[in-house]
């Protein structure tokens, strides 16, 4: 889904200020990329077809940059899934700066506005700072930066394995025609989750807390 979200800001970026023409195959482009790799495109409550048919006169109709982003969000909206919309340039989280404070003797990392490179020095920096502190709190809410900013290899109590991922497979070429010789299928397979090791020294373990939006 990280994947999908950096492709959707990057069609938000490459898609404004075109021509209508340039806008609409634009559009086509992220509707077909969608319908081969997002999850909920095959769910029996989603049409994705009609969400193209309605979305393209919209999108020739758009006099604006805003309008343009409007009309594909609303198309992403019949997938019914709230982690997938559109995300103009504007629209970027500039909170990436991953701060550690301690509060009521709780050591608390939080996401603050800056500059991306003083961002990265402290993301190589996080993991060292954290070692040994025991319960740790990653106060993420309203977050969009956060999967991106905060490391994956936290020194964990013990050996632990993040949520499977759906992803559809494509095998051979579909034919135009019911006739055809065969041999193509699409079928949904589940992948292991992230995988994150336990601490090599024990003492260096810490239990992280995450607080998001739901």
């Amino acid at each position: 889904m990280r994947r999908l979200l950096a492709i959707l800001l990057l069609f938000a970026s490459a898609c404004l200020a075109q021509s209508p023409q340039e806008r609409l195959a634009a559009t086509a482009k992220l509707w077909n990329y969608v319908k081969y790799l997002h999850p909920r495109v095959t769910a029996a409550d989603v049409d994705w077809d009609a969400a193209f048919t309605r979305a393209a006169p919209k999108v020739l109709a758009a006099t604006t940059d805003d309008e343009f982003a409007k009309v594909l969000d609303e198309m992403l909206g019949a997938l019914k899934d709230p982690a997938t919309h559109m995300w103009t340039p504007q629209q970027q989280d500039p909170r990436f700066l991953p701060v550690t404070r301690l509060q009521d003797g709780i050591t608390v990392v939080s996401l603050e506005s800056g500059d991306q490179n003083r961002a990265m020095e402290l993301r190589n920096a996080l993991i060292p700072s954290l070692r040994g502190k025991g319960a740790v709190v990653f106060d993420l809410r309203s977050s969009r930066a956060a999967q991106y900013v905060i490391p994956q290899a936290l020194p964990l109590t013990r050996y632990s394995t993040g949520p499977g991922h759906a992803v559809r497979v494509h095998s051979g070429y579909q034919a135009e025609v019911a006739a055809g010789s065969g041999g193509y299928r699409s079928s949904w397979e589940m992948t292991d989750g992230d995988a994150v090791a336990a601490a090599v020294i024990a003492t260096n373990a810490i239990t992280p807390i995450f607080l998001v939006n739901h």
